[in-house]
């Protein structure tokens, strides 16, 4: 089947204007540059009400009338396309458009929608389709034009990233994401918007379009909102400034730098576990190798990850399972695992020496530290992870400081919660490697020492 823009990836502005005139649309504020873009991928960061969808459906529109032009509209959720594609249809009747109820022999000026199958079929033999999130396997097989998202912020970037993006590679089409800073959630939507604030190699440009520019929506009731939500939510949801949470652990985590393709599992070369047992079963799997200076860089390949207690044995053998079993405990060691894991460490040690592998190591190591010394293997790119951890990119974002507004403990100690991958790769990382030693000049601050002499450091440069 012929890719409908046979190469052209944007329409001309002259006729998108000719169609937003038509259909009675009037961008306002970000939304014009939005739509003038030629970059193969924006983002569009709007406010809560803000006209984000009724943009996103103009946008959409003028491709209907391409001839086999092929689209998708990709949400978390079916519910959250329906807004869009209502949307969509109302243009397609306000340019006197008449709904069928069978996409089969559309004449001139004709559409039909199908509910159940998520699909728009217009007379040119465009076609939209509604994806969901929820239905990963359905995200394949079907080269597009373009690809819209909405609420990108609650979508997964593991989708995004293997999903979508390759769709547009036989067309060289487009991808659009649009949505609202959700403060403490969605950081990779944030940080592709902040890239494409600037000029980069990557065609990506962002906008911004605030509520505020919203001419329909209610002032009084906007300001009567800033004084009932908090001022951080408020900035990120409806003023669209991001606001990361202070009280995150790991500030250095980027999920766009340290989440990579790159970090896939490397045949023949050694595979460490770092295990942290209990009510979550946590198990990573990880790979170490050197670049052309010798530093060492560790991978995150794999996860293995249970919120619902499995017991050791069954963990053992979901790893068992994995492709890169075979390449765990022919070295030095198997890995770590929880120093106060003591039954869990003699069920994997004896299972693991049953067949012919070395032992799991333990190291205790303070909860500060171990935030420390991982924030500076994030800081340098030296601690990559691989999309299809989910679990630990989730943990990066909930890993917290206490709250002292709300009366959390006064000592600034990471919570023990939301970190189970993270304090298994930390005890890795210490126990291979040791604490690194790092000026506080370089955004690390220098590691107090924990044993012998109080007046030595025992940092470690890796």
């Amino acid at each position: 089947m012929s890719i409908g823009l046979r190469g052209i990836q944007h329409l001309p502005w002259e006729f998108k204007s000719a169609v937003f005139k038509a259909c009675g649309y009037e961008p306002f504020g970000d939304q014009g540059p939005f739509h003038r873009s030629t970059a193969s991928h924006r983002i569009l960061v709007g406010g809560n009400r803000s006209g984000k969808t009724h943009c996103l459906s103009r946008e959409v529109t003028p491709y209907l009338f391409v001839p086999s032009s092929f689209g998708w509209v990709v949400a978390k959720h079916y519910s959250l396309c329906d807004p869009i594609m209502d949307a969509v249809i109302e243009a397609l009747i306000l340019l006197d458009h008449k709904p069928r109820p069978r996409a089969q022999n559309l004449k001139l000026g004709e559409f039909s929608y199908s509910r159940k199958d998520h699909r728009l079929v217009t007379w040119t033999g465009a076609v939209l389709e509604a994806k969901s999130g929820d239905n990963p396997d359905s995200l394949h097989a079907r080269a597009l034009d373009y690809c819209i998202v909405d609420e990108a912020a609650l979508f997964s970037y593991y989708l995004y990233q293997t999903r979508l993006i390759p769709r547009l590679v036989d067309s060289g089409g487009w991808l659009a994401a649009i949505g609202t800073f959700e403060y403490d959630t969605g950081l990779w939507f944030e940080e592709l918007w902040r890239i494409g604030q600037q000029p980069n190699d990557r065609s990506l440009e962002s906008f911004t379009h605030p509520t505020t520019l919203n001419p329909y929506v209610n002032q009084a009731w906007l300001e009567e909102q800033k004084k009932n939500l908090d001022p951080n939510i408020f900035a990120a949801r409806f003023l669209t400034i991001p606001m990361p949470s202070p009280l995150r652990v790991l500030h250095n985590f980027s999920h766009v730098e340290n989440v990579s393709i790159n970090a896939a599992y490397r045949p023949g070369d050694p595979v460490y576990l770092a295990i942290d047992p209990g009510a979550t079963y946590a198990i990573t799997a990880l790979q170490v190798w050197r670049d052309e200076t010798a530093q060492a860089h560790v991978n995150v390949i794999d996860e293995v990850y249970e919120e619902a207690a499995l017991g050791t044995r069954l963990m053992l053998s979901k790893c068992r399972k994995r492709a890169w079993w075979k390449s765990v405990g022919h070295v030095d060691t198997s890995g770590v695992i929880d120093v106060m894991a003591y039954e869990q460490r003699i069920i994997w040690n004896e299972a693991l020496r049953r067949e012919g592998r070395q032992p799991l190591q333990s190291r205790k190591v303070r909860i500060a530290l171990n935030a420390q010394n991982l924030n500076f293997w994030l800081h340098h790119r030296r601690l990559l992870v691989h999309p299809a951890c989910e679990k630990v990119q989730r943990e990066a974002q909930l890993w917290q400081y206490p709250d002292l507004r709300r009366g959390d403990s006064f000592a600034r100690v990471p919570k023990d919660k939301f970190n189970h991958a993270w304090k298994a790769i930390g005890y890795f990382l210490v126990t291979k490697f040791g604490l690194i030693d790092a000026n506080p000049h370089e955004g690390i601050s220098r590691s107090q020492p924990r044993w012998g002499d109080p007046r030595r450091g025992r940092g470690i440069r890796v």
